[in-house]
């Protein structure tokens, strides 16, 4: 358990106290973590841990000062969520009467009630605090839940928008708009559009992946490498995603249409054959063994079923094969997350923050790294 010390050491590095101020943030110290991320900003003004650490700031921490009281209290209610639902909502409420500026609160609260069916409850809480700080992800987060039950699928994608305007490589965040997307819109044409602006065939480029079509999703994705000719900031950027993107999320060699839409195929057919998806899985990794994800979504399966062993094999053959692959990365992760096998998630992690390119996905694996520290120290 992390608990807050009075005033952090005067010696510490800046990675120390980014690094700090990420587990005080997920124990629900807000103070501890405030002071540990400003201090890494003040000592990286110019470089990626600094503007990471002003991220973690400006989205995830109330933007106020806490009192510690306030912090103790909510951290007790938080952990009654489960248990006693009932004083943990009396102890919020007390909160929230006594504390206005203080956030998580509130949060915690409107959680509650959209849990317990009051939609509107929960919405009037999370306008109260978009109104009080309009970039804290957690109330982003709750507005897109409460959209989706109130079935209004256009501002889900307003209020998802915004959050991947804050964290571009959120995979939660992103996987919910393209459902969303395919549900209202459908599947993308199967002929890929000429003429469209760069920024149009990226987002294209998401949407082919998501639905297994993995050898457009790559043209699309070279056009945007292609078509932006950095006249500006802005088209650099967009290149540079659309090149991390190529390396980073499609396979490493191009793949046959057959073995694409026969995994295509098995994936459509998991809900209600999961016997006959297996089988059509493993044909693919024997018959192709150089496309990754037949290789990923077995390994899903297996993990599914108990079997982390075989899940593990699978996947770490995937990593060896294409090192650079973020989604077998993140399920190699999830498989020791489970297991309860801190060690190796925390060495798998650590290799992926030495490999990342971006400050996005760096940052995604410097909160998972802080996760698994709290959990190895409980």
């Amino acid at each position: 358990m992390l608990y807050p010390v009075e005033g952090l050491p005067e010696n510490l590095s800046a990675q120390e106290l980014y690094e700090l101020g990420l587990k005080y943030r997920l124990a629900g110290w807000v103070g501890v973590a405030r002071e540990a991320l400003q201090r890494a900003s003040d000592l990286d003004k110019t470089g990626r841990l600094g503007s990471k650490a002003r991220k973690v700031l400006r989205t995830q921490l109330p933007r106020v000062e806490v009192p510690r009281p306030a912090e103790e209290r909510n951290i007790e209610a938080y952990n009654l969520m489960q248990s006693d639902r009932e004083e943990a909502k009396k102890v919020f409420q007390e909160l929230m009467n006594a504390y206005p500026d203080f956030e998580w609160p509130f949060s915690n609260s409107a959680r509650i009630k959209l849990a317990e069916g009051d939609i509107a409850g929960a919405k009037s809480i999370v306008r109260y605090l978009l109104q009080v700080n309009p970039e804290l992800l957690s109330a982003i987060d709750l507005m897109i839940r409460i959209s989706i039950a109130e079935k209004d699928l256009d501002q889900a994608l307003t209020y998802l928008d915004r959050a991947l305007e804050l964290y571009p490589h959120e995979e939660e965040f992103k996987q919910l708009k393209l459902a969303i997307k395919l549900q209202s819109q459908g599947e993308p044409a199967k002929e890929i559009p000429e003429g469209l602006a760069p920024e149009e065939n990226f987002a294209l480029g998401l949407e082919l992946q998501a639905v297994g079509r993995l050898e457009d999703a790559r043209v699309v994705m070279q056009r945007v490498v292609d078509t932006c000719d950095g006249e500006n900031e802005d088209a650099d950027e967009l290149k540079e995603r659309a090149k991390e993107f190529i390396r980073t999320q499609l396979p490493r060699n191009p793949i046959c249409s057959d073995a694409q839409q026969r995994c295509i195929d098995a994936l459509k057919s998991m809900a209600t054959d999961q016997k006959g998806s297996k089988q059509s899985l493993i044909d693919l990794t024997m018959e192709y063994p150089n496309f990754e994800w037949p290789f990923l979504f077995l390994g899903n399966l297996y993990m599914l079923d108990g079997s982390f062993r075989k899940a593990e094999r699978l996947i770490r053959r995937v990593i060896k094969g294409n090192p650079n692959l973020v989604k077998a990365k993140h399920l190699l992760i999830t498989v020791y997350f489970v297991e309860g096998r801190y060690g190796d998630a925390l060495t798998i992690i650590d290799e992926a923050i030495s490999q990342a390119q971006n400050e996005d996905d760096s940052l995604a694996f410097d909160l998972l790294k802080a996760q698994c520290q709290l959990q190895n120290s409980r």
